[in-house]
């Protein structure tokens, strides 16, 4: 009895002291602050938790951070910068986080800022008893996108490329390993008027067009009448997508006409038989239906692309091409994240699953974790 008493002693000890230990040990997290607002002091169960490392210019933590702290936190100051760098500790170091509970940021490039929203929308109603919140933002450039990543504004970045190696060393060098999940692919379509003869164009034709060496139909197998390039504010997105892909990174000669909204768009392309512009597959969907009994060309058609080999197919931005990756304009979105955040992984998954999956499809748009088959 009194051997099994000593060992019940010694057992509590080594249980209280592993606590003590681990709770004087927890791993400190930090967020960058350029300088804490005046006024500020961590008081009650703020202190000893939290404290601003002047010299490094980083908010810190000691384990994970509650709702109650994060809101106690946000009382102390108004100031933008500290509210920021509260809101970041909060969410990477977030009480009770798991792969579908927890707050979240996420930004998107702007070619999929506006598809991307509608994902969180759809996460948080799917997820409502958890009561996740998500945030999307909108960053102009896959490298804006990319930074906030790399500060920690942000737990995941859909960007229309893969990291670079030099992105990937920095990220490295904060200790993040990262994963990048392929999410969806969209298709620059090419669009003309309905009654226009010419369906299709090689890829050397395009660029000359779009170099301004073409400058009518009739060079391309059509009628005698000029070429009329357009564009408008969402089409403007994909230049970068043409010029990296077909021009060398050299941007066109021949400068389109820029209207104000698609209705103009339409317009100008249903009513101007030597008319052309390039626009989104979402856009472009309803002529491109997987059936060909649905597909409505009555205000626009979608050109076809050919190599520049003998023996080339036309190729229409149809789902199963744009899938396998055979139409040439073709460009992906990649999910991107520090692969061991629980709330990041569950988030990627969502989006690219059967649950999140749907907005991209309803808007034209190819998931690429599902099977495609073409009914012509």
């Amino acid at each position: 009895m009194r051997k099994n008493a000593r060992n019940q002693k010694w057992l509590w000890f080594y249980v209280l002291a592993t606590l003590f230990i681990s709770a004087g040990c927890q791993p400190e997290h930090r967020i960058k602050l350029e300088s804490m607002p005046s006024g500020i002091e961590f008081t009650g169960d703020l202190e000893g938790k939290f404290r601003f490392d002047a010299e490094q210019k980083n908010l810190m933590v000691k384990g994970e951070v509650s709702e109650a702290q994060r809101d106690a936190l946000l009382k102390l100051s108004d100031d933008a910068a500290y509210q920021r760098a509260v809101w970041s500790l909060f969410e990477w170091n977030q009480e009770g986080e798991t792969a579908t509970k927890g707050y979240i940021s996420v930004v998107a490039e702007k070619k999929i800022a506006e598809l991307m929203d509608s994902v969180g929308v759809d996460f948080m109603k799917y997820y409502e008893k958890n009561k996740s919140q998500v945030k999307t933002l909108t960053a102009e450039t896959n490298e804006e996108a990319v930074q906030k990543l790399l500060n920690e504004e942000v737990r995941i970045a859909y960007i229309s490329r893969q990291l670079t190696q030099e992105e990937l060393e920095q990220f490295k060098a904060k200790g993040f390993d990262m994963s990048q999940i392929l999410v969806v692919r969209d298709a620059v379509c090419l669009i003309t008027n309905p009654k226009n003869e010419v369906t299709t164009m090689k890829v050397s034709q395009l660029k000359d067009v779009l170099s301004g060496k073409i400058t009518n139909w009739k060079e391309l197998g059509g009628k005698d009448m000029p070429i009329k390039f357009y564009t408008n504010k969402e089409s403007e997105m994909l230049r970068e997508v043409i010029t990296d892909s077909l021009m060398d990174g050299t941007d066109f000669s021949l400068q389109p006409e820029s209207l104000p909204s698609y209705r103009e768009l339409w317009q100008k392309i249903k009513t101007e038989e030597g008319a052309l512009a390039y626009t989104s597959r979402r856009y472009a969907y309803r002529a491109l239906h997987n059936k060909k009994a649905f597909r409505d060309t009555t205000s626009y058609k979608v050109m076809g692309l050919m190599a520049d080999t003998t023996d080339a197919e036309s190729i229409a931005p149809y789902m199963y091409f744009v899938y396998k990756d055979l139409y040439p304009l073709n460009y992906d979105i990649y999910s991107v994240f520090e692969r061991y955040e629980d709330l990041a992984m569950g988030y990627s998954a969502f989006s690219t699953g059967p649950e999140g999956n749907p907005v991209f499809r309803r808007n034209g748009l190819m998931p690429m974790q599902v099977k495609v088959y073409l009914n012509y």
